[in-house]
């Protein structure tokens, strides 16, 4: 079993790479784990045999935060399965019965994501040690 952080957002987007952006400093703290970035909200299912943990960005938070159900998502609008992000996959795979727990550490989008490197570590820590 490996240790994944798997990191989801688009580089060309600014509100949607703080996560990406950590990349570097993930790497160097967690040396134990695969720092992955992710491009498509199903490769999650790559790694169901793995510890995994997701960093993305989210909305409506003010500071980085630690969780474990999809429900907490907010979901945006779904037309076709080319507008499925990764809250959108999730609550459907929870839907379905299929979604083991999956740590997901959501940073703040708008904000710059080195002001809460460490609060982002501490939260990987935390669920590192939920998980053992």
């Amino acid at each position: 079993m490996d240790k994944i952080i798997l990191l989801y957002g688009n580089d060309d987007l600014m509100f949607d790479r703080g996560a990406l952006l950590l990349q570097d400093a993930l790497c160097k703290r967690f040396p134990s784990y695969k720092v992955k970035r992710a491009h498509q909200p199903d490769e999650v299912l790559n790694y169901s045999d793995d510890f995994l943990i997701i960093v993305d960005v989210a909305k409506g938070i003010s500071e980085p935060v630690y969780f474990t159900d999809p429900d907490m998502l907010t979901l945006r609008k779904t037309v076709t399965a080319h507008d499925m992000d990764l809250a959108s996959f999730l609550k459907m795979l929870k839907a379905v019965g299929t979604l083991a727990e999956i740590p997901i550490v959501a940073l703040p989008y708008d904000k710059d994501p080195f002001s809460f490197k460490e609060n982002v570590f501490d939260l990987i820590l935390s669920a590192e040690k939920e998980r053992i």
